[in-house]
C-alpha cells in the first residue's frame, strides 16, 4: 500500500541521505484544512483521465521527487481495480502530460504517442519527445500500485526502493 511506499521511501532517506521528497498537500477553507486525497489531486492534476480510473482510486498517494540531485517527480497510485487502472492509464495517455505538466513540466506532447518498453524485468509505457527523449514513464509495480514518472532511470530507483 501507500503508506508501505512512502515509509519505504523515508528509509531511504534516512539511511542514503539521497531524499525522495515526498508531499502532503493541503486544501484550506473556510473550516480549515484537510490533506488531499487521491481524489482531489485528480480533480487538480488529472482532469483528463477516466472517471471510472479516478473512481478506482484509494484516497492514499505519493506525489514527490526522487532526491535534490535528480529532482525527478514522481507520482504513485493505488488502484481498487487493476483492470479498471490498466484501462484507464491507457486512456488518460491522451492528456496525461497535460494534466501533469505542472508538476512534471511536460507540455506540447499531444502529438507524441506513448510505446511499450522494458526495464527492470517491468513492462511499461513510455512517451517521448521530438528529440527521443523520455518525458513520462509509467509502469505498474503489482496489480494495484502505479508509478509515474519521468524517465526511466528515476522508475527504476523508485522500483528497487518499493522492493527492498
Amino acid at each position: 500500500d501507500i503508506g508501505t511506499v512512502r515509509t519505504t521511501l523515508e528509509q531511504e532517506r534516512t539511511h542514503t541521505g539521497r531524499p525522495y521528497i515526498t508531499a502532503d498537500l493541503i486544501e484550506e477553507d473556510r473550516t480549515g484544512t484537510t490533506s488531499l486525497m487521491s481524489s482531489d489531486l485528480m480533480r487538480i492534476l488529472g482532469r483528463g483521465a477516466p472517471a471510472s480510473f479516478v473512481r478506482s482510486l484509494r484516497p492514499e498517494y505519493a506525489l514527490g521527487i526522487t532526491s535534490r540531485e535528480s529532482a525527478d517527480p514522481f507520482l504513485i497510485l493505488q488502484s481498487t481495480s487493476f483492470d479498471v487502472a490498466f484501462a484507464g492509464m491507457l486512456s488518460w495517455e491522451k492528456t496525461l502530460s497535460d494534466d501533469l505538466a505542472p508538476f512534471f513540466q511536460t507540455t506540447n506532447l499531444s502529438a507524441y504517442t506513448y510505446r511499450d518498453a522494458l526495464t527492470s524485468n517491468r513492462s511499461i509505457r513510455i512517451l517521448r519527445d521530438e528529440r527521443d527523449e523520455e518525458r513520462i514513464v509509467y509502469a505498474f509495480v503489482n496489480k494495484n500500485i502505479i508509478i509515474i514518472t519521468t524517465n526511466t532511470e528515476a522508475l527504476s530507483r523508485l522500483l528497487d526502493r518499493i522492493r527492498s
